[in-house]
């Protein structure tokens, strides 16, 4: 039996203007908060690591500009060897559009590191020109950034920088085009022990994608193209197991498509499909090496979708169970992300945040923020559910225990229905501090474009403030 969830009045949602102020030393034209990975306009995949953090006592809240009004967002976040923070996105120049965007923030402070931002040759203001999706950090504290670059003969081109951790000055880049001069990009990048980097995403709006480049050189070591015969493909997350393996999740021919292909070679050793009109956002995978998949499906092709949830066979890719939700048949729901916690257990978000068994999907906890949407979370030490998104117009965190599916807090960002900014998402470090990132509006105009700032803040996990009385508890 489903839960009925957890009913908070907005009106009753604390601020956080006010209640979590910016310390003196951030340098940057900070005041607030929000997340980090984005897909389709709308953060996405989640990182969780357990390192050191020296000295890590105090919250902050940076939000950075470029040179246009409105003027970023922050898509994508790491944590570097030392713990300071590594936001990607993009930030927007008045006479170039927006910039393929990374940028180093002190752990101590948020105070601005350093700063890169590139553009394609094509420099239409008025055109989505450059988005850093998502970002990693390597053993050696270098940067590796994933997105896309607009270029006047080749159009929106799938692209892959890397940069030096400590100046952010530019070592390689890698540039694809599809061959149709159409839609390229690259949803995610992950790197293995070796600095190599592993990503997914799209070829000419239509072929699944997926490369593994040198991180030397950031050659081709190979790519994997899976076009269907009708219907669009595209990579929108993925995962490196033990054995080196990549998994990846996505679309294929409109369908949910889960994918295993050989770290070395690309070669691809299995494949499972998820029935008709489905789609896949976000995977995990547990400690058995078996992969989780959240995404959406429908009846039919007439119906709306349904938050759906699958886990298969690390191995051979066999479906082990499903499970579906929809609150109303009038309404599209769908899950864009999904954790798996110490047990094995598996806690996804979208239009609810819901806990289930990993070994049989039964339902444990069915929860939702009121008014408001998941779209990203990660699992803290203790077990609970830190989740980043959206409450009405603001820009929202909250963190539910992982036991009973209790709300232990929740904070928003102050907005109103043109520009409150929105959370995408989660990092969290060794000192229970959770990083968040997106964009924020830096003051409250009617029918402004709903686009803000460029905002990062690194908050408490055990009580959600930005600045604490003291050590975070």
């Amino acid at each position: 039996m489903r839960s009925m969830g957890v009913t908070v009045a907005s009106h009753e949602i604390p601020a956080l203007d006010g209640t979590l102020m910016a310390p003196p030393r951030a340098t940057s034209s900070a005041r607030f908060l929000t997340s980090c990975q984005n897909r389709f306009g709308v953060a996405c995949v989640v990182c969780s690591l357990g390192l050191p953090f020296p000295g890590a006592a105090w919250g902050w809240l940076t939000r950075l500009s470029g040179t246009a009004t409105p003027s970023g967002r922050a898509d994508a976040c790491a944590l570097g060897p030392a713990g300071d923070v590594v936001a990607a996105g993009l930030l927007k120049d008045a006479s170039a559009g927006d910039g393929f965007a990374v940028v180093k923030l002190s752990e101590r402070d948020g105070s601005e590191v350093w700063r890169y931002v590139t553009f394609g040759t094509n420099r239409d203001v008025n055109a989505r020109s450059a988005d850093a999706d998502s970002v990693r950090t390597d053993a050696a504290g270098d940067v590796v950034a994933a997105g896309l670059l607009t270029n006047d003969d080749t159009a929106e081109d799938a692209a892959v920088v890397k940069l030096a951790g400590s100046t952010g000055t530019e070592i390689w880049r890698h540039v694809v085009d599809g061959g149709a001069h159409d839609y390229d990009s690259l949803n995610d990048v992950v790197l293995d022990g070796a600095g190599d980097a592993y990503v997914v995403g799209i070829l000419d709006r239509s072929r699944f994608v997926a490369m593994r480049l040198s991180g030397e050189t950031g050659d081709e070591v190979w790519r994997v193209e899976l076009k269907p015969g009708d219907g669009i493909s595209f990579g929108d997350d993925l995962v490196l197991d033990a054995a080196g393996n990549v998994l990846a999740v996505g679309t294929f021919a409109q369908q949910l498509l889960v994918v295993k292909l050989a770290g070395t070679s690309g070669a691809e050793l299995w494949r499972a499909l998820v029935g008709e009109d489905s789609n896949g956002f976000a995977l995990a995978l547990d400690t058995n090496g078996d992969v989780v998949a959240a995404g959406s499906s429908r009846d039919d092709p007439h119906s709306n979708d349904r938050f759906t949830v699958a886990k298969f066979a690390g191995t051979t890719g066999s479906e082990l169970w499903r499970w579906r939700w929809r609150l109303d048949s009038r309404f599209s729901t769908f899950a864009s992300a999904v954790a798996v916690d110490f047990a094995n257990n598996v806690v996804v978000g979208g239009e609810r945040i819901v806990k289930l068994s990993g070994g049989s999907g039964a339902v444990l906890w069915n929860r939702r923020l009121p008014d408001g949407r998941v779209n990203e979370l990660a699992i803290d030490r203790e077990g609970d559910a830190i989740v980043v998104g959206v409450i009405g117009p603001r820009f929202a965190a909250a963190k539910f225990d992982g036991r009973t599916g209790r709300l232990r807090w929740h904070r928003t960002l102050r907005g109103n229905r043109f520009n409150g900014g929105q959370a995408g998402t989660v990092v969290l470090d060794g000192a229970k501090n959770v990083i968040v990132g997106g964009t924020s509006a830096k003051t409250l105009r009617r029918r402004s474009d709903g686009l803000g700032a460029f905002t990062v803040a690194k908050v408490c996990s055990s009580n959600g403030r930005v600045r604490d009385s003291g050590r975070c508890r």
